[in-house]
């Protein structure tokens, strides 16, 4: 069976599955078009191009549903059905076509109009397949507000280590707290749609699509900082907060401009090099500040350590949120250098 082909089975368990793995080449082929077009430049081949392949993609949902059957009423089957459709109907009535008269600035509007569209049909469709387990990746799209706030959260985090906390034993304290109550909003937000709506109407601007319905960035950090908070020492805190504030924002800014050589994972080299690079001035400036007394020489290889480490966690995470990953790689290489620097 190939991935457009809906074959079915004995027994709604089978046919579900089925239906899973026959829209999963279409859900994947429309991650990918919608991030090539996140950042592509809105002219004349661009939208000729996005034209054919998301007519190709629709004239593709539309051979699927003409082959699956809808399954029993609010099934996970069922619901992906209804997906289907509803990509269907949007692709039919609002893909924007060029029309005479009409200005370049008021079709490039157009179709970031359809992208939104296009991502909210995306992420129904993601929620749907997981529910069959069937992993398809998250959207990233671009998104200005989320760097500055991950670097602002990240400041702060140096400030309360260095000036808000008595103690580091406060600290661990405070990050256990704030854990258990981030994930017990995650749990109450899944058993009351209206307060993850709300939720969602504030925290937006700085969200994921992925994260109205899958554990936020947020909660994964906190989570993490009860890892770096565990070892009671500041200069882990700090080497682990400016790596993931300032390096991984300015990884995924240097990888959209500038990336050109990707990994399978669709992250690239030029994006892990703006990780270190970023990452180690926001640590060496850090530790001029926070501890003068280390040597230039500690310092530089500090930075330089847990900046590498910290992006080499960036480039690998895929099912683990990199909110999670960073800091607590950054925790592992300092203490991993902590011999060998005689600290």
């Amino acid at each position: 069976m190939n991935g457009d082909t809906f074959a079915g089975g004995g027994g709604a368990e089978v046919a579900a599955s089925a239906l899973a793995r026959s829209s999963h080449g279409i859900v994947s082929d429309l991650h990918s078009l919608l991030s090539e077009l996140d950042h592509a430049k809105w002219r004349a081949g661009v939208r000729v191009v996005a034209v054919a392949r998301f007519g190709a993609l629709r004239t593709r949902v539309e051979r699927l549903l003409a082959h699956a059957e809808r399954g029993e009423l609010d099934s996970p089957r069922a619901r992906l059905h209804g997906h289907l459709e509803e990509l269907r109907t949007a692709l039919s009535a609002h893909l924007p076509e060029p029309q005479v008269g009409v200005t370049v600035d008021a079709m490039a509007d157009a179709w970031r109009d359809f992208r939104g569209q296009m991502i909210v049909q995306y992420e129904h469709l993601a929620q749907s397949l997981q529910a069959l387990k069937v992993p398809v990746p998250s959207l990233r799209p671009r998104n200005m507000a989320r760097k500055i706030w991950h670097a602002s959260c990240s400041t702060l985090a140096l400030l309360l280590v260095h000036h808000a906390f008595p103690s580091m034993e406060a600290m661990l304290a405070t990050c256990v707290f704030l854990s258990g109550l981030v994930w017990g909003l995650e749990i109450f937000r899944r058993i009351h749609p209206p307060f993850n709506e709300g939720l969602m109407a504030i925290f937006g601007p700085m969200a994921h699509p992925h994260e109205g319905w899958k554990v936020n960035s947020g909660t994964w950090y906190l989570t993490a900082m009860v890892g770096v908070a565990i070892w009671r020492d500041p200069l882990v805190a700090t080497l682990a907060v400016m790596a993931v504030g300032w390096g991984d924002p300015a990884a995924e800014l240097v990888g959209r401009a500038h990336g050109r050589h990707r990994f399978a994972n669709g992250r690239s080299g030029e994006g892990s090099l703006g990780f270190v690079v970023v990452s180690s001035v926001a640590c060496v400036l850090a530790m001029l500040i926070y501890f003068p007394g280390l040597s230039m020489g500690t310092t530089l290889v500090l930075a330089l350590g847990v900046s590498t480490v910290g992006a080499a966690a960036e480039l690998v995470s895929k099912r683990l949120d990199d909110n999670l990953t960073i800091p607590l790689a950054a925790t592992a290489a300092t203490l991993a250098l902590y011999p060998l620097l005689g600290l």
